[in-house]
């Protein structure tokens, strides 16, 4: 294994040298015993964090100088755990990582390696290289996610008992109310890049989504296709355009299908910062309708990475819709914050905040109003690195889900939880 700074070797690392035995497992990886090294140093019982670091490196070393890079992907993984604020046990994961083929897992340790202070101008050239190489070298992708979903209320309906129409009261059929639902959510997308060019590819994808419920809630499938190009450029540039389709099915009917054209330029703006911008244009047909909506939309993020352990995001949004149907003509913004946080152990932390407007066009047909809606979002979600089966962790999602409207049938409230398994770590 080729790790950016495996060249500081043993002889460099600033620990105390007061356990002989872990000395002698690194003398004798130092000087080609790997076997014998690795067996000196897995005998080793640790008196405190300084030892236990030295020898988790030892091993490190070891499997990386046998050639196996898994092996040594799991002393690599529990150096990070106990120690997030050093970038070299990161470093020294992802390059392992990506050798293994598992270029998702290095990219996000990479990034979170570019918030260290403490990197060499010649380390953080070469990290920049690794993840322009990341992006140029990936052929394809395939993104799988799993998770039992628990909400009070999937199907985002009103909690009111009665209603106003006209100055008349009607009583709200409970069916029609909302209640809670258990399901299942499930995710599978391939991505493929060919080349065309040195830097320029095609990209074919497909994704298929599904939230399956008990009964309660109506399920919720969507599959999208996409066809389009790819280019990158220096600075962690990327480029793309990108036509696309998607169907959507509610409660086993088809609801909506959508044609679009998607637009994308990303770059890392600085060391530590990567700033994004999404246009789109598409048109979507309600098929149990005459009706159909075009869509304009702005999307712009950014990422800037604290440090090894803290990373911060945020996002606008803007939207403008068009239609004959003023229940679906209106214009939308939102805006979003966030972050996550590494502490050592291997505990992660994210959260994230969302606050939307959407407003409509014209009034309502029963209530004569104009429906205005205000969201708010916030989602936790917590996973542990030293937690995983080959290189999947579980992960818990905590959801609050607030929007109040000016039509009491778009009002609603909703907690929700997902526990499922990831590879974002």
């Amino acid at each position: 294994m080729r790790g950016l700074i495996l060249v500081l070797a043993l002889a460099l690392m600033p620990f105390s040298a007061h356990a002989q035995d872990i000395a002698a497992a690194e003398r004798a990886i130092a000087a080609g015993r790997h076997a014998e090294g690795l067996a000196m140093a897995e005998a080793v019982q640790p008196r405190d964090e300084a030892e236990t670091v030295r020898r988790l490196w030892a091993i490190a070393v070891g499997y990386g100088r046998q050639g196996r890079p898994r092996a040594a992907i799991v002393p690599l993984e529990r150096l990070v755990a106990l120690q997030p604020a050093d970038p070299r046990w990161r470093l020294e994961l992802a390059a392992a990582l990506a050798e293994t083929g598992q270029q998702d897992r290095a990219r996000y340790h990479y990034e979170l390696a570019r918030g260290a202070d403490n990197l060499a101008p010649p380390i953080r050239r070469a990290l920049e290289q690794r993840l322009d190489a990341l992006d140029r070298d990936k052929n394809w992708y395939l993104d799988f996610r799993l998770a039992l979903i628990p909400e009070s209320n999937a199907e985002k309906r009103t909690g009111a008992e009665r209603v106003t129409i006209g100055g008349l009261q009607f009583g709200i059929n409970p069916n029609a109310r909302e209640r809670p639902a258990t399901g299942l959510d499930f995710g599978l997308g391939v991505t493929l890049l060919p080349q065309l060019a040195p830097d320029l590819r095609a990209r074919l994808s497909a994704q298929f989504d599904a939230r399956l419920f008990d009964g309660n809630a109506s399920d919720d499938v969507t599959l999208r296709m996409g066809a389009g190009l790819l280019r990158f450029a220096d600075h962690g540039q990327r480029l793309s355009a990108d036509l696309f389709t998607t169907r959507r099915w509610l409660a086993g009917r088809a609801y909506t299908r959508s044609v679009g054209l998607e637009l994308g330029y990303s770059r890392r703006i600085s060391e530590r910062m990567t700033f994004g911008a999404t246009l789109l244009r598409d048109r979507t047909d309600y098929l149990s309708t005459p009706f159909h909506a075009d869509r304009n939309a702005l999307f712009l993020q950014a990422m800037h990475v604290v440090s090894s352990q803290l990373l911060l995001r945020g996002g606008l949004r803007f939207e403008n819709r068009r239609s004959a149907n003023p229940g679906l003509a209106g214009d939308a913004a939102g805006i979003s914050l966030g972050g996550q946080y590494l502490f050592a152990g291997g505990l992660r932390v994210a959260l994230d905040l969302h606050f939307d407007r959407n407003d409509f066009d014209g009034l309502h047909p029963l209530f004569g109003i104009r429906r205005q809606d205000r969201r708010q979002q916030a989602v936790i979600q917590i996973t542990n690195a030293n937690w995983n089966y080959k290189g999947f962790a579980p992960v818990l999602k905590l959801g609050y889900d607030r929007q109040k409207s000016t039509v009491i049938m778009n009002d609603y409230r909703n907690l929700s939880a997902a526990i499922g398994f990831t590879r974002s770590f």
